[in-house]
């Protein structure tokens, strides 16, 4: 029986991923100016200060002081497209307006607040906006609420959810279900193939993205190799890539289980869960794929122990999880995946990670993200990317000019995160979808049939929202429905 999960890989830290999830969410929100909300999300963040959102002028608005230096006024940096660091320095100023709600919630005196306008000419596409208190040096502070992104983009349905597969009628066996994200590529013939599959994996295929038909024959099976170390169990291809349409390279979930060598988890494969990506390449445009010799892209390197708990009230999950589709840029590949740290590392590290590559063909060659650069390696702990939150898909965007992030968050939906540059992200911002159970919407990816590019890596102003709509056991649909993005105050 297959279990019921979020996302592939993506069950693995949902307790963690619930409470970033939450946190974020907080912080995008916008603060009132009441001294009683003031304190609150100062306790609770430990924050300096905040940025309480933005006027409809295009202000940001809020407020910082040094708890050292109570009464001094604060200087106020501002960064566009990324922190100290990376992003561009646009401003300093004092930050001197009044602000009696703060003096009067900490009990101090001084003036604290600060109203930035940004400048017209960034006003015409959104930026992320940074908002540090102090200069230009490492003491600076990060202040809560940003980055900000200005103008605003709004997401929301501008149609109907369609049915691409339906389960009760396109079934090819029991276990043919939707289960990942849909990704999609063109293959030397110009037939586009869309494969949102299980361990046992079929595509469907046809002359465009809207009429691809659903196929039973099988194009990748899980070896079910029960050996640890060799992470050949059972396998998702969720992540193809093309340069030519003939040469396709498959990045596979790949997921091992503790009840594999200990008889007491039984059948929970949820709460004693390790996973690593892997590699199988096509060289008939996709119709099997078969694993090179160097097939371990990531994996950890601690093996299961008899010691380890795979009850739901204390599991053990860990590895590197497929979260996004591979996306090219500057000569390199890029995808966004989801790492859980070993069993030894307390506090348990989980996050959003990317990795990139200039050779697909080879498993070794990929790169993590460390905070300060890429380095190779299959197993060191990679650097969490602040903001996002189960990131299962990857485009760029070319309406907003940015990297759009596809997120699902469990039991509140659809949401979205965007980058100037793949590493720093704003936080979490809804899709409008009405109608829908949260809880049984998984899966999302966002896909554009107006995409030329070979394996759909840019959307536009509409594009469609892909998701699986679970109904009782293993039935469940893929469906879609397109989505429009404006530009909100």
């Amino acid at each position: 029986m297959t279990p019921k999960r979020t996302s592939p890989g993506h069950l693995v830290t949902l307790a963690v991923i619930t409470t970033l999830a939450a946190a974020s969410l907080a912080a995008a929100q916008p603060t009132t100016y009441i001294a009683s909300a003031t304190a609150k999300l100062v306790t609770q963040a430990s924050s300096k200060g905040s940025v309480d959102g933005t006027n409809a002028s295009g202000a940001l608005v809020g407020w910082a002081f040094d708890p050292a230096s109570p009464s001094t006024p604060s200087t106020i940096s501002i960064y566009m497209d990324g922190p100290r660091g990376t992003g561009r320095l646009i401003d300093s100023f004092p930050g001197n307006g009044p602000r009696p709600d703060v003096n009067l919630a900490f009990g101090i005196n001084g003036k604290h607040g600060f109203s930035w306008q940004i400048p017209v000419s960034y006003q015409s596409r959104p930026h992320l906006w940074y908002v540090y208190q102090g200069g230009a040096g490492r003491s600076d502070a990060l202040i809560n609420g940003s980055p900000r992104v200005y103008p605003a983009i709004i997401a929301s349905a501008v149609g109907s959810p369609q049915a691409i597969f339906t389960y009760a009628t396109d079934k090819c066996s029991a276990v043919d279900i939707p289960d990942q994200p849909a990704r999609a590529y063109r293959d030397a013939a110009g037939r586009v193939n869309l494969i949102a599959s299980h361990y046992i994996v079929r595509r469907a295929v046809g002359d465009t993205l809207d009429s691809v038909v659903h196929q039973c024959a099988v194009i990748h099976e899980s070896a079910n190799d029960p050996v640890f170390g060799d992470f050949r169990y059972h396998e998702w291809l969720v992540a193809p890539y093309t340069l030519d349409g003939t040469t396709i390279y498959g990045y596979i979930h790949s997921e091992w289980y503790g009840n594999l060598a200990r008889s007491a988890c039984g059948g929970d494969t949820i709460d004693g869960w390790v996973n690593a990506i892997t590699l199988a390449i096509s060289h008939d445009g996709g119709a099997s794929f078969r694993q090179p010799a160097d097939y371990l892209v990531r994996y950890p390197v601690t093996p299961w122990r008899a010691s380890f708990s795979c009850t739901p009230s204390h599991p053990t999950r860990y590895g590197d999880f497929n979260g996004t589709n591979i996306i090219a840029r500057d000569g390199y590949y890029y995808k966004i995946f989801t790492y859980g740290s070993d069993p030894a590392v307390k506090p348990q590290q989980s996050g959003e990670c990317l990795m990139r590559t200039n050779d697909l063909g080879r498993a070794s060659s990929w790169e993590i993200w460390t905070g300060q650069g890429f380095m190779r390696s299959k197993t060191a702990p990679c650097f969490i990317l602040p903001n996002l939150v189960n990131a299962t898909s990857l485009t760029y965007n070319n309406y907003l000019k940015l990297y759009v992030a596809a997120e699902y968050i469990a039991s509140r939906g659809f949401y979205f995160a965007v980058s100037p540059n793949l590493i720093d992200w704003s936080a979490p911002a809804p899709v409008s979808v009405g109608g829908l159970d949260p809880s049984s919407t998984p899966y999302s990816s966002l896909l554009d049939p107006a995409d030329t590019s070979r394996n759909f890596e840019n959307t536009g102003r509409e594009p469609y929202l892909y998701y699986t709509q679970l109904h009782k056991g293993l039935d469940r649909d893929l469906m879609r429905v397109r989505i429009g993005f404006s530009y909100g105050r």
